[in-house]
């Protein structure tokens, strides 16, 4: 049987402006080697969100809840709440529901030049004042490829360096290498490096990724993921797999689902070594607008009955 284990509801939050106007940060380092920086991610498992329509269709906060079966009900996570300084995104501010209340938790806020993102700092918020945690730098190409990202964390009160980013584009404009390096001692060192391959139609059908090992001083293989499109070039298909005895194994199987141009089933299953075996589920819903997500909910294979 399926098991829902996420879910959401509609957050019902007014979002105000604040003045972060778009410009050229000069106080932020040149890209050189002696100046990397941390990527933000977001914490694993926020996937269940549900927006608040702007007019223009900007979103304005958001919601996720975790399913509590002992009490079998719903559970509020965390919400976040979106700031634009006109149509852009200013700052993302993070709130954690403590059980009684929601509280200020963390925050991201942007910066641009030219219309391309160059900063996005993180904060936390101490219960007086907010701190810096991380940040990370982009630079772009004239042809506005983004071509470093640069990521830092902060001791309090100097930023240190973390990790380093490296794009590489074809003719077409197609992202075609990706390598990332760790800041080591007074230098950096070779982590990870990923290869694009594309079709005749500009679409991605490969991507390889390898790691580095020091003791060889080589590139290893660790796992490939190919895709395919339908006639009407929508991803219905991403295959990943691992490398394994000195061959590529299939790991993971997702297949995509549409209404139209809407995407309303993810289907994930995994290789047992003999079979494809479901594994989870996810569900779209959307508003009267069909390009506004209403609910995202994921299930999980439990078996069958």
């Amino acid at each position: 049987m399926y098991h829902a284990n996420l879910g959401v509801v509609l957050l019902l939050l007014v979002s105000s402006s604040i003045c972060l106007n778009a410009q050229r940060h000069t106080t932020l380092p040149a890209i050189t080697s002696a100046n990397p920086v941390y990527f933000s991610l977001p914490p694993e498992g926020l996937r269940q969100t549900d927006p608040l329509e702007a007019g223009d269709f900007r979103l304005l906060a958001s919601r996720n809840d975790d399913w509590d079966a002992p009490q079998s009900q719903w559970s509020h996570r965390d919400s976040i709440v979106y700031l634009y300084d006109g149509l852009v995104l200013s700052q993302a501010q993070t709130l954690r529901f403590d059980g009684l209340a929601w509280k200020r938790s963390s925050r991201e806020i942007y910066g641009y030049d030219l219309g391309h993102r160059t900063l996005s700092q993180r904060q936390t918020w101490d219960g007086v004042d907010w701190k810096d945690v991380s940040r990370t730098v982009y630079q772009y190409d004239a042809n506005n490829n983004r071509i470093f990202t640069i990521n830092q964390n902060s001791d309090g009160t100097n930023w240190l360096n973390l990790n380093l980013v490296m794009y590489t584009y074809d003719a077409n404009g197609n992202l075609t290498k990706l390598r990332r390096q760790k800041y080591q001692g007074n230098g950096w060192i070779d982590q990870l490096l990923e290869g694009y391959d594309y079709d005749a139609n500009q679409l991605r059908k490969e991507q390889t990724k390898q790691t580095w090992d020091v003791s060889t001083n080589t590139w290893l293989n660790t796992q490939k993921t190919s895709y395919h499109y339908s006639t009407t070039k929508q991803l219905d298909q991403e295959l990943l797999r691992i490398w394994k005895n000195d061959n590529w194994e299939p790991a993971v199987l997702v297949s995509y689902a549409y209404q139209d141009s809407s995407l309303v089933e993810v289907t994930r299953n995994s290789w047992t070594g003999f079979a494809w075996s479901n594994y989870s589920k996810e569900v779209y819903a959307y508003q009267q607008n069909p390009h506004l997500l209403s609910t995202l909910t994921t299930l999980l294979w439990q078996g069958s009955d």
